[in-house]
């Protein structure tokens, strides 16, 4: 009687230790603002290709690249974004050691450029 006492007591601290896995994030699902990294980010619609682009400073978690620079989210319906790309790159020997801050894109004469401080 012991013995099946200690096997049940054995199984239930086993199954007290477990946990459903998770099944890890696909790198291209779409994700939704409560899943993004935003800090000071700058929405721009792009008309000929019906896409908003946001931008914001790097995250590591979020684009697994830690270099410091701008980082870039795509959505046609600003419910849903692609994974962020790393757009922008700060030159190594810079003076900003704390990265990129509050990116601005805006569109002249046919052409993007990106301000960040």
């Amino acid at each position: 009687m012991t013995r099946i006492a200690h096997l049940i007591a054995a199984s239930l601290l086993a199954l007290a230790g477990a946990a459903p896995a998770t099944p890890p994030r696909e790198p291209d699902a779409p994700l939704v603002m409560t899943a993004m990294h935003l800090h000071d980010p700058w929405v721009v619609a792009d008309k000929a290709s019906r896409t908003y682009y946001l931008f914001t400073r790097n995250e590591v978690a979020m684009t697994g690249d830690s270099r410091l620079g701008t980082m870039m989210y795509a959505s046609r319906d600003l419910k849903h974004w692609t994974r962020p790309k790393l757009v922008f790159v700060l030159p190594g020997d810079v003076w900003a050691k704390a990265g990129s801050w509050a990116p601005e894109v805006h569109r002249w004469k046919n052409r993007w450029y990106l301000f960040a401080t």
